[in-house]
């Protein structure tokens, strides 16, 4: 409970932010060229606070909902105060079109430039966090030991170990200098990395199953709970190089994971490392002098993690901070993502595939998993860069009710020399807001729905 309350707190913070910013954009501008703003408001419906301070003209609000907002510029539709009178030129219609574009326009560039703030806040003041370091091994793929030789163009084993705490059996695991092994990290049939491979050997009731374990948290995570199962590959058939790395099968990851029920004994091969430090790769001869450890778990319950006797093992994550270039490298790349994403997005809302468009309830959902694998600071700047850039590019969009279709009808105005009648931009203003509005509250229901199914 507490996590959801959480959840719906960081996100109405990172909406009003958002927002208030857009909103802050077109206001200030406004307000730059002289035009009458009667209202800022933050959010729609009632009003939860409206203040307007003596002596000046603009009353700021905010509603109870807070999935929007506006400034409302005289000559707008909306009628002056009793007893107020407004020059013509204070009228956002008598701007020329090019400082009427800019008004429309601000929003956007501000979100553009708060998701750029938050996306190398989150590059630059962040570590990293890794839970697997490779492990060149010094085997060549045909198995000739490469201890004495040094060729770059030779290739090497790749491998994987994992900072571990706990025990394995009556071994107490030294957090500072012991690994766990990994031989290689999975893959799907579209290349795409599906775990590392903790045992590719172990048994669910003595047949054959592969281990697999992803999680990138910053959190320590129990092994056995985070481990998934699949069945080998009749494809796969291992050469004795593989088998002296520990490869003895591939997962079918086509085949579908394999979910241990009540009554089933696992059996788990895993294999440590000590290296000669905190901070040093094993070595080759570290790596060939791996421990071996076979642990069995009693037969399983109903609901129940395996319990594998003394052993207990947490996956650690190590905190690295990469240099400041690369720092700004990922953020370039981050940026360039979210546009990647938002792209995909809109092929999907303009082919009309709203199975794919998440509403807040989604959003709100994905920001409790990623704060549980990275943290609520790097949580809130990453998906406050995303959905800024997202509000931004929405708001472009020529559609009635958004800024980009304000852009397009000024446009035409000043192409045709003619000012379209505010009775008709008003009304289809107002269609389109309620259009969509529409569609956000039927994606809300379904995502609702999608909780409880």
């Amino acid at each position: 409970m507490l996590d959801i309350i959480i959840t719906v707190v960081v996100l109405i913070v990172m909406l009003g932010i958002l927002i208030s910013t857009h909103e802050l954009g077109h206001l200030l501008v406004a307000k730059a060229f002289n035009v009458y703003c009667l209202e800022y408001s933050i959010g729609f419906g009632p009003k939860i606070f409206s203040r307007k301070k003596p002596g000046q003209e603009t009353r700021f609000s905010v509603g109870v909902i807070p999935l929007g907002g506006y400034v409302s510029m005289y000559d707008e539709g909306v009628e002056l105060p009793e007893g107020e009178t407004v020059p013509p030129e204070r009228c956002l219609k008598n701007l020329k079109p090019w400082k009427k574009s800019l008004v429309m326009v601000a929003g956007v560039a501000v979100n553009l430039f708060t998701a750029v703030l938050f996306t190398f806040i989150y590059a630059l003041c962040f570590p990293s966090y890794y839970s697997a370091e490779v492990i060149y091994t010094g085997y060549s793929e045909t198995g000739a030991n490469m201890s004495s030789v040094v060729d770059p163009e030779m290739k090497e084993h790749l491998a994987y170990d994992l900072w571990i705490e706990g025990s394995v059996g009556d071994h107490k695991i030294d957090a500072d200098l012991d690994r766990l092994y990994v031989p290689e990290i999975a893959k799907d049939s579209n290349y795409n990395e599906v775990g590392y491979v903790i045992d590719s050997a172990a048994k669910i009731n003595g047949n054959t199953v592969i281990a697999l374990y992803l999680d990138d948290s910053i959190k320590g995570n129990e092994l056995i709970s985070h481990l998934t199962f699949y069945k080998p590959s009749e494809s796969f058939y291992p050469t004795a190089f593989d088998k002296s790395c520990g490869i003895f099968n591939s997962a079918d990851i086509t085949a579908g994971a394999i979910n241990p029920v009540a009554g089933d004994v696992l059996e788990l091969h895993v294999s440590i490392i000590t290296a000669f430090s905190k901070d040093a790769r094993p070595t080759q001869e570290q790596f060939d002098n791996r421990t071996p450890y076979t642990i069995t778990s009693n037969a399983l319950q109903d609901g129940e993690t395996a319990k594998f006797g003394k052993s207990s093992l947490v996956v650690k994550s190590k905190e690295h901070w990469a240099p400041i270039k690369t720092r700004l490298k990922n953020g370039c790349m981050y940026f360039a993502y979210y546009f990647q994403m938002i792209g995909l997005g809109l092929k999907y809302i303009f082919t009309f595939n709203f199975k794919e468009v998440g509403s807040i309830v989604a959003m709100g959902s994905v920001l409790s998993q990623s704060s549980a694998a990275i943290g609520w600071g790097r949580t809130f700047f990453m998906y406050g860069a995303y959905l800024g850039v997202n509000l931004a590019i929405l708001n472009l969009l020529p559609f009635p009710g958004l800024d980009g279709w304000q852009l397009l009808v000024t446009g035409i105005e000043k192409i045709t020399r003619k000012q379209i009648p505010e009775k008709v931009k008003n009304i289809v203003s107002f269609v389109g807001v309620a259009l969509l509005m529409l569609l956000g509250i039927a994606i809300i229901f379904r995502d609702v729905i999608r909780l409880f199914i």
